[in-house]
């Protein structure tokens, strides 16, 4: 198949499952991720189940421009469905990103509407790609200046999976510098996430670090930053 056709087999996967959903389930759903984002109200596992078929047909060819294809209409949708699997099929195709790729995903985050996409889109796509390229943290303090709540909560998530793999300590401070006193509640949710990683690997600087800045910052990234801290300062 090309791209076009699996694009239309996947969103026809995808509407087949949603036809099933009650009223019920498709608020509930909505009540997780905010009205503004576009709904099927499938579980995330169902999601998942069809992407992996796709993924792997993809990854099998060693076809990533059809799987970018793919990946990009998908994502732009708005649907957080197909941005799921979207993000599902380029995380089997991690040895193949490089700057291009990456300004992809940067583009990709003006499209996000809910937390779970950017969660996804920072952890399994962007994140990679900073691990191997230490100078896109230039662009990830870029993004907490950004009007975008998105953009500024990818700013923070980014660097989750880099902190607990033992890197970029200084930056992840500096970053949370330029966040923590942000009244959004995503992005706020977002900055406690990363202390609360570098927390479980660099105790002793976190501590530090959350001592000076407790005065100034949310009880809400106060209380998720010490989640894995051996002394409670909250």
């Amino acid at each position: 198949m090309n791209p076009k056709q699996i694009i239309g087999q996947i969103r026809k996967e995808l509407k087949d499952q949603a036809i099933a959903k009650t009223e019920k389930e498709r608020e509930k759903v909505k009540a997780v991720f905010g009205s503004e984002t576009k709904l099927l109200a499938l579980k995330v596992p169902e999601t998942r189940k069809i992407a992996e078929s796709f993924a792997k047909e993809l990854k099998r060819e060693k076809d990533f421009s059809a799987a970018l294809k793919v990946a990009d209409e998908l994502y732009k949708s708005g649907v957080f469905e197909e941005a799921t699997v979207a993000e599902s099929i380029l995380k089997e195709f991690i040895n193949y990103f490089n700057d291009e790729i990456f300004d992809k995903f940067d583009e990709w985050i003006d499209y996000a509407k809910n937390w779970a996409n950017i969660d996804m889109l920072c952890g399994w796509l962007i994140a990679p790609i900073i691990l191997k390229d230490e100078s896109k943290i230039k662009i990830i303090f870029q993004w907490t200046k950004s009007k975008n709540r998105w953009r500024r909560r990818a700013a923070a998530v980014s660097l989750v999976k880099p902190v607990r793999k033992g890197e970029y300590l200084e930056q992840v401070f500096l970053v949370a510098e330029n966040l923590i006193q942000d009244k959004d509640d995503m992005v706020q949710k977002g900055v406690g996430w990363l202390l609360k990683e570098a927390g479980g690997r660099f105790p002793d600087e976190t501590i530090k670090f959350l001592m000076k800045w407790q005065p100034k910052m949310s009880r809400l990234v106060l209380r998720l930053a010490c989640e894995k801290l051996p002394l409670k300062i909250c």
